[in-house]
């Protein structure tokens, strides 16, 4: 297996962010999950995308402290992404608290890219509290994600975080903390894939600077639970990878469906984080640097936007939240 190159962006913080990474949202196997990420690293990932919320950090950070020990790679070498979880956004002390517990669990120094999971300010109970359900905890305060937003500010200047963003932001909530950021907001993540591509969104991140993060860009069959929670999860049957245009398109390039999808975003400036524990596929997602979607199988590939959703970060259970993102258009 030949390793490949992952080219690099320069955030509006100044620190350089890999075009492409390794998601590990629902990866818990600890077997599976190490020989994933040495897989990964073998085969050209430097980022490593994650959060609180998967409950797997100590695996990765138990992974990569052997890794750092052995001298394969230096910790300059490898981009790391976290996310606060909703419940630690009710106040600065419960943020800093948050990515302290990151630091912790990943045996890491800092943090390279620190995002917030979503605009669901809850009141903190707990560490792993139950973050769904409750009305009685949801926080009704505009102000709630400016006063988050600083604490992240805080935690750049005291080095523990290089850069911040956010995910599963609207633009109205982008703008309010933008307003009164004194750092900048350096990404915003978000569901971006072939029948979701963002089109508004992505000019809105471009025209204030902000690197457009795509996360499930193969599509998904939706969030661990969704079923439960009562989330939206449009065309599980007829998922982008089963797209007989882009299957067509494929052969054509000698490539599989998923490498011609994940170039398209390549090629739109959308960051990637692709997801999978199987070897193969592992490295065919990162396998994508190699060739060029001429400019009229881009515009075919952008026409098959079909501007339907798969995740809701909570569902119904959260229509009534002050700050749910999805009744702006973007």
């Amino acid at each position: 297996m030949k390793m490949i190159v992952v080219p690099e962006v320069e955030l509006a913080s100044g620190e350089k962010m890999p075009r492409l990474g390794m998601g590990t949202y629902k990866v818990v196997d600890e077997e599976n999950f190490n020989n994933s990420l040495q897989l990964a690293l073998d085969a050209g990932y430097r980022h490593f995308d994650t959060a609180f919320a998967y409950v797997n950090q100590h695996k990765i950070g138990e992974f990569f402290e052997k890794v750092f020990q052995s001298g394969q790679f230096k910790r300059s070498d490898i981009f790391f992404t976290t996310k606060v979880r909703a419940n630690f956004m009710d106040s600065k002390d419960h943020v800093k608290n948050c990515v302290e517990l990151c630091l912790k669990e990943l045996r890491l120094d800092y943090i390279d890219l620190c995002l917030f999971h979503s605009p669901f300010v809850m009141e903190y109970v707990s560490d792993h509290q139950e973050i769904v359900g409750d009305p009685i905890l949801f926080v009704h305060d505009k102000q709630a994600l400016v006063r988050a937003w600083q604490a992240l500010e805080d935690l750049v200047d005291e080095g523990k975080i290089r850069s911040i963003g956010l995910s599963n932001f609207n633009s109205e909530q982008i703008t309010r903390i933008n307003n009164e950021a004194r750092k900048p907001i350096s990404c915003l993540q978000v569901e971006c894939h072939l029948y979701f591509q963002q089109k508004k969104m992505k000019a809105f991140c471009e025209s204030h600077n902000i690197q457009l993060i795509g996360y499930a860009p193969l599509g998904s069959q939706g969030p661990l639970g969704a079923t439960s929670l009562g989330i939206a999860t449009s065309f599980s049957s007829n998922a982008p990878l089963q797209d007989e245009n882009v299957k067509i398109m494929a052969e054509r390039y000698k490539k599989t469906s998923a490498q011609i999808m994940l170039r398209y975003q390549i090629q739109r400036n959308v960051l990637i984080i692709p997801r999978s524990t199987n070897k193969q596929r592992i490295f065919q997602n990162v396998d994508v640097f190699d060739f060029e979607l001429t400019p009229d199988d881009m515009a075919e590939l952008e026409r098959m936007d079909k501007i339907e959703r798969i995740f809701r970060a909570g569902g119904l259970k959260k229509k009534n939240h002050p700050e749910y993102p999805y009744d702006l258009e973007f």
